[in-house]
């Protein structure tokens, strides 16, 4: 996993307000409303080097914490696995977007999603990852990881009401339309990163995600 970009000086920390949008997607919310930073045990902002992190842990000792879905019911590729998650066994979740995929004249390098003009749209690689208290099971929006994957697209769009607001999306930020939405999935060990014994990558999955980022 590539190293957030470095800077010559901090930004300053945005938090955020996080809406999840539903089906049709396959990354969705748990139907309990926007997630909230530092509340209900979410940790969701715009950090000092530009990028999101959107996260909650310690869920099963708290059910009141909140979760994300993960649907792996669209399978890419031909693997002899069959992934599903079980929502009694989520003990966290984390999507964080790392630094500028592509850098163009347009798409600088280093370019934080809190500096992003109005109407500017920017590429970002987009782990996303559920776990258990043993095994982390990550979807990632990240050509670098494999080539038939997405690059995730974050937007500045604002919303009217003097905040700033943003979309991420796991259309292709490319435009190349044959990985919109394509995730490589792969599994770790939580106590020391390693693949478990025949998993590591299982394989690709259409798991389409779109959230909406306001600041608070």
């Amino acid at each position: 996993e590539a190293p957030s970009l470095a800077r010559s000086g901090a930004l300053p920390v945005v938090r955020l307000t996080v809406t999840v949008a539903d089906a049709p997607n396959r990354i969705t919310s748990d139907t309990r409303g926007a997630y909230v930073d530092g509340q209900q045990g979410v940790t969701a902002n715009l950090d000092q080097n530009g990028n999101l992190t959107f996260a909650s842990s310690g869920i099963q000792a708290d059910p009141t914490k909140r979760k994300l879905v993960f649907d792996y019911s669209v399978k890419l590729t031909s693997t002899s696995l069959t992934l599903t998650q079980d929502q009694s066994r989520m003990n966290g979740f984390t999507i964080h977007t790392i630094g500028n995929a592509i850098c163009t004249g347009t798409n600088p390098c280093g370019l934080g999603i809190q500096s992003l003009a109005p109407g500017q749209t920017a590429c970002y690689s987009l782990p996303t990852a559920w776990s258990d208290t043993i095994t982390q099971f990550r979807a990632e929006f990240n050509t670098a990881v494999n080539a038939s994957a997405a690059y995730a697209t974050v937007t500045r769009t604002d919303n009217g009401t003097g905040k700033r607001s943003w979309t991420v999306t796991s259309a292709d930020c490319n435009g190349n339309t044959a990985r919109n939405h394509v995730a490589a999935v792969t599994t770790f060990y939580l106590a020391n990163g390693k693949a478990p014994a025949g998993y590591g990558f299982i394989g690709l999955y259409s798991m389409p995600i779109s959230m909406t980022l306001t600041e608070n």
